[in-house]
């Protein structure tokens, strides 16, 4: 115990490394108290659910006063990961401490808590050693192979009619199952460059019933993003011209959100890297955009996205201190109009999961009214998939939401991580190697479902696992 507790204190006071013996709270990390708790689950490269609880003698039911499932973009790196978590857990005992936060109802521990862990596996340890030697060597081999994260998108023309029949014969209702059971139809692979990646895609349809799809475009060579634009087909499968860069900043762009107000359009791509939230118009749609207005300064947001329910504009974004991953909190905003200012919820953080924080596209209302915000599932590396979640609760004192639909990347990709709907037209981004020596091919995605042996898109209920551990992450 002695060296979890010498190694911890680089970044870990002795006052929070004993939080179990503080006279109010207990530290849990994956249910069990003890630092060396935290270490084997790290060495296991679990990802860590940190909660701070009531400590209660003499009763078998503690409350949960704060928590987190924390992303950690280098499991392999031991230091790191544990540095992030005592970051984190120190954050969460301050939120415990926060009256107003502390009354949000987070559960309960129903059994007694275990005993403290007290040791570490020398055989656990060994094997992060090996493993870790293991994946540095590998991913320097694969770094001359591929390129890891190669992103691309792909669309799906929702024709209702037909798009019914199919869902029936797949055993699926159209109306409770929209937006997900449309992954069980065909998703149509868009024209890609092997030296750029297209991610990040918004739609827009314009009154001639024109779609103009919106997205991050990354040159590898500069590694800045810019947002591009290009219209599509008819049928939304072929780009009518080359795409363009419409909007450019000596610091990197991505996930242009859009929306309309007062008869103009606005865009909010996302500023991070410059520690703003940018608001343009459209000057000249949808080829010229002004900077507006800025919204918030002096901060690291990421994939800001806006709604309105008929009284108040809402804002949710990813606010990350320096050093963190930007993609397992959710903050909330409230405002009267889309251009502030801007009130923090008092719930702040509204979200404080790896599995469901960052934004994933549009918040929607589906054809049961339900309020829905796709997130991005990144426990296990940087967009690896997509949850659709249904807002339960959404007031400027109080919010709740749950886990509604899962949607997983096409079978031979390794991630998905924006869905929008636009008309009868979605767009998705995805994500996989892209082979330095091999030029890439135009692909149809094909579903799966019973009869079809080589499925491409799956999709699995909230309680399902999921495979694959990648660890890489783009911020941004």
């Amino acid at each position: 115990m002695w060296i979890e507790r010498h190694t911890t204190r680089r970044t870990f006071d002795q006052s929070l490394m004993d939080a179990e013996l503080d006279s109010d709270f207990i530290v849990l990390f994956n249910g069990r108290p003890g630092v060396a708790a935290l270490w084997n689950m790290l060495l296991r490269r679990e990802t860590p659910h940190i909660q701070v609880v009531e400590k209660c003698p003499n009763k078998t039911v503690h409350r949960v006063l704060a928590e987190s499932y924390v992303a950690l973009p280098a499991k392999d790196f031991f230091c790191i990961s544990l540095e992030q978590c005592m970051r984190r857990c120190k954050t969460l005992l301050l939120r415990a401490r926060d009256p107003g936060i502390a009354r949000r109802d987070r559960g309960v521990v129903a059994e007694a808590i275990p005993d403290a862990v007290d040791h570490v596996s020398a055989g656990e340890v060994l094997r992060f050693g090996a493993r870790h030697l293991f994946n540095r060597g590998r991913r320097k081999v694969t770094a001359l192979l591929y390129r890891e994260e190669h992103w691309t998108l792909a669309t799906q023309r929702f024709e209702h009619d037909q798009s019914e029949r199919m869902l029936m014969k797949l055993g699926l209702h159209l109306e409770e199952s929209l937006p997900t059971a449309l992954w069980e139809l065909d998703w149509h692979h868009l024209p890609e460059r092997d030296d750029h990646f297209y991610a990040d895609p918004f739609l827009w349809k314009d009154e001639s019933g024109q779609y103009h799809l919106f997205f991050e475009e990354l040159s590898y060579e500069e590694n800045r993003g810019v947002i591009s634009h290009v219209m599509l087909d008819s049928l939304g499968k072929r780009f009518i011209d080359a795409p363009k860069v419409v909007l450019r900043q000596p610091y990197h762009l991505s996930y242009p959100f859009l929306f309309q107000y007062g008869g103009a359009i606005f865009m909010i791509p996302e500023t991070s890297a410059n520690r703003t939230i940018e608001v343009y118009r459209a000057s000249q749609f949808p080829i010229t955009w002004v900077l507006h207005k800025i919204l918030l300064d002096d901060v690291i947001a990421a994939d800001t996205t806006l709604f309105q329910d008929g009284v108040t504009w809402w804002m949710w974004t990813s606010v990350a201190k320096h050093g963190e991953p930007n993609y397992d909190e959710l903050s909330l905003y409230y405002a009267d109009t889309p251009f502030g200012p801007w009130t923090p919820h008092p719930l702040n953080p509204v979200v404080s999961d790896c599995r469901s924080a960052r934004m994933a596209g549009n918040v929607f209302r589906d054809r049961r009214n339900r309020l829905i915000r796709p997130a991005q599932d990144c426990e296990h590396s940087y967009g690896g998939a997509i949850r659709f979640c249904e807002i339960t609760e959404l007031t400027r004192t109080t919010y709740a939401e749950r886990i509604w639909r899962n949607g997983e990347p096409p079978e031979g990709f390794d991630g998905v991580h924006t869905w929008n709907r636009t008309g009868d037209l979605a767009v998705i981004d995805v994500k996989r190697r892209l082979s330095r020596w091999m030029k890439p091919r135009k692909r149809l995605f094909t579903p799966s479902r019973k009869g079809h042996e080589n499925s491409d898109l799956v999709l699995r209920p909230p309680w399902a696992g999921r495979n694959g551990n990648g660890d890489s992450a783009r911020s941004g």
